[in-house]
């Protein structure tokens, strides 16, 4: 819960040493996010699903309209500039919320919700609620 790792990896939304937390609207969701970008080669190994509370007042929800043309393309490399990891970049650096709801890129009809770790009232807003042991199917494994 403190954005170490996409700030190591870079995200859809932030760039390479930006902090940033990335949430699934669903534990289902959170599967599919993860298959997409993570090789699943070993289906007995353990997952743990992050059940997490946040606060309704520190939601941000900006209109489609208002996200970048090209917010569902990937980016090429993880070193990438890209408008979605600037649109990500502002959005952290101005502190405008603690979450940010956006569609995902895998089910546009679903939302995930970007955390600001560094934000004033992270820890006032964000809670953790509980922990899920997660077995998968050992079909999500194959190769997609």
């Amino acid at each position: 819960m403190d954005g170490v790792g996409a700030a190591y990896n870079g995200g859809r939304w932030n760039q390479v040493g930006v902090k940033m937390v990335y949430c699934a609207q669903s534990l289902a969701l959170a599967v599919l996010e993860i298959r997409v970008h993570l090789a699943m080669a070993r289906p007995k190994e353990r997952f743990v699903g992050l059940e997490v509370a946040i606060i309704e007042s520190a939601v941000e929800r900006p209109l489609l309209s208002g996200l970048p043309r090209s917010w569902r393309r990937a980016p090429p490399a993880s070193t990438s500039d890209t408008a979605a990891r600037r649109f990500g970049a502002r959005w952290i650096r101005e502190r405008r919320s603690v979450t940010l709801q956006v569609p995902s890129a895998v089910i546009p009809s679903e939302s995930i919700f970007l955390l600001n770790p560094e934000h004033l009232d992270f820890n006032k807003s964000v809670r953790l609620a509980r922990t899920l042991t997660v077995t998968l199917d050992p079909r999500l494994s194959a190769p997609a």
